[in-house]
Parts: C-alpha cells; sequence; structure tokens
C-alpha cells in the first residue's frame, strides 16, 4: 500500500482568487491536488502515463488502465490518496471537537468509551471517526471493521487507512 499526503492549501487559495470563495471552488481545488498526486504516484510506481481515476456511479473512485485500487480523502486543505493491490479505504480528519450526533449515530458503545475515557477527547473523537470512515470506504459498511490498519496522528490531523498490508504502508508525504 502506497499512501500520498498533501497540504493544497495554496491551491485552494489560487481557486479562491478565481471564483467567487465558494464551496465550489474549494472542491475544484481538492480534485485538482488529487490528480497532481496521481501523477506523482503513477511516476513514482511506473504506472502507464494513460491510466487514470474514474468514479462509478455511486461516485467511488478506480483506476482506469491499471490494476490498483484508490481511496481518496480530503479534510480542509489536507488531501490523502491510498493506493494498493488490495481493496483500500482510507480517511483524513483535521482534529475537531466530539459530535455527539455522530457518535449517537454510528459509533457503538465501546467507541463511545473509548472517547470518553481520553485524555485528548478532540483526538480521540476524530481518530474513531476517521477509522470508521475508512471501513466504510472498504466494506461500504461502518460497521465491519477490517484488522488491518494504520493510524497516523498530528497535532492538526488524524489518518487512517485499512486494507491489507496497511500497517506497511509506505508514506510519501508532498
Amino acid at each position: 500500500m502506497y499512501i500520498y499526503l498533501t497540504d493544497f492549501s495554496w491551491l485552494a487559495g489560487d481557486y479562491e482568487k478565481s471564483g467567487d470563495g465558494t464551496k465550489r471552488y474549494r472542491r475544484m481545488a481538492e480534485l485538482k491536488s488529487v490528480e497532481l498526486v496521481f501523477e506523482r504516484a503513477k511516476s513514482d510506481l511506473g504506472l502507464n502515463k494513460n491510466c487514470k481515476i474514474v468514479r462509478d456511479e455511486k461516485g467511488k473512485p478506480h483506476i482506469e488502465g491499471a490494476e490498483l485500487y484508490i481511496s481518496i480523502s480530503h479534510s480542509q486543505s489536507i488531501a490523502a490518496v491510498a493506493l494498493s493491490k488490495k481493496p483500500v479505504g482510507i480517511d483524513i480528519q483535521v482534529l475537531s471537537e466530539e459530535n455527539k450526533k455522530i457518535a449517537e449515530r454510528f459509533f457503538s458503545d465501546d467507541e463511545k468509551e473509548i472517547i470518553k475515557n481520553a485524555d485528548n477527547k478532540k483526538e480521540a473523537f476524530t481518530a474513531v471517526w476517521t477509522v470508521k470512515e475508512a471501513n466504510f470506504k472498504l466494506y461500504g459498511d461502518y460497521r465491519k471493521r477490517c484488522e488491518h490498519m494504520l493510524s497516523l496522528k498530528t497535532d492538526k490531523y488524524v489518518l487512517s487507512a485499512v486494507g491489507e498490508n496497511a500497517e506497511n504502508a509506505k508514506l510519501f508525504i508532498l
């Protein structure tokens, strides 16, 4: 598994200057950042230059022209892309306060207990949420959990990747 992580705030600023500052321009910056990261990954991994990211009817990304799986995530100005020979899920979130509505709807009692007992509730909530999201991207179900996981925490964000051999992923910070 290969994980590419980038801060695209410089690109988001360019898009916002060219538009009216709406979310549409932020989304354009997110998409462009993934495109740039994928171009780098193609070079690093020796992929065919003509392979590209396509989306199915539900919006899930796939790679056309290469036998790899892809998962993509954004949070504010940070983008993460995971590529693997096996199905993969990734999520990145900027640290956020516990959202009781999300916790009540999606978290198990055990996960709520983890947050309740954590010294850093912001980090704990974000970590539980990213694992949920990554597993959803892998399985299409919030309740299923992959036993192979990589979790990275900084003072700004939490990244979780799930899938076979995730714990041995190669990380590229661009």
